[in-house]
């Protein structure tokens, strides 16, 4: 915890603690490769004509050779998920007894989860995770006058995850898939706010 704390010292510039968010101690294969392990239908079963091959019948006609794909990988993430979802994610709150405003606070950030549907965004991210190795989430507001959590409010906040190492068609996403995040100040729209883990 530390180190984290240390990387995201309020003092230190963005460009630097960008930099060392990014570095790893590990390398991953990237999401071209896993794809190919994790999408039954890129399997080389499909495609290979040398080891299973047609069958041409005496009459000339031929036989197409039955190539059968199985996405044990895609299961194999599924299970995973279950595992690690199957009891809903309880988060604890310290140092909230005999503070009003901090019981108001807990209380307002188990709101804003329950209706960002938490739960089934940790699903998601969990096959996101799985699949890809690494992850990101975009928190972002929504301008909607509400009162979903406990006070009045302009915004609602939504969350939504991503994988890291592939590009997506929408033109949000590509804006939001960028490595080198910066913190905006400007809440507006649809705009990023934060980008974290799973929580």
């Amino acid at each position: 915890m530390d180190e984290i704390n240390t990387i995201l010292a309020s003092n230190r510039p963005a460009d630097d603690v960008v930099a060392d968010l990014k570095m790893k101690s590990i390398e991953l294969p990237k999401w071209e490769i896993l794809l190919h392990d994790y999408e039954p239908t890129l399997h080389s079963i499909v495609t290979d004509n040398t080891t299973r091959k047609d069958k041409i019948r005496k009459d000339g006609s031929k036989e197409v050779a039955s190539r059968i794909h199985l996405g044990l990988e895609k299961l194999l993430v599924k299970r995973m998920t279950e595992f690690m979802f199957a009891i809903h994610v309880k988060r604890v709150y310290h140092n909230i007894d005999g503070s009003e405003v901090r019981q108001r606070i807990a209380k307002a950030i188990e709101a804003i989860y329950k209706y960002a549907r938490i739960d089934t965004e940790n699903i998601k991210r969990g096959n996101a995770y799985f699949a890809s190795c690494e992850i990101f989430t975009i928190w972002y507001v929504v301008n909607k006058p509400n009162s979903l959590y406990g006070f009045n409010s302009k915004y609602k906040l939504k969350c939504l995850p991503s994988l890291l190492n592939t590009r997506r068609k929408s033109r949000t996403r590509k804006l939001l898939f960028s490595r080198h995040i910066r913190q905006t100040s400007i809440i507006n729209g649809n705009k990023p706010i934060a980008v974290g883990k799973p929580s």
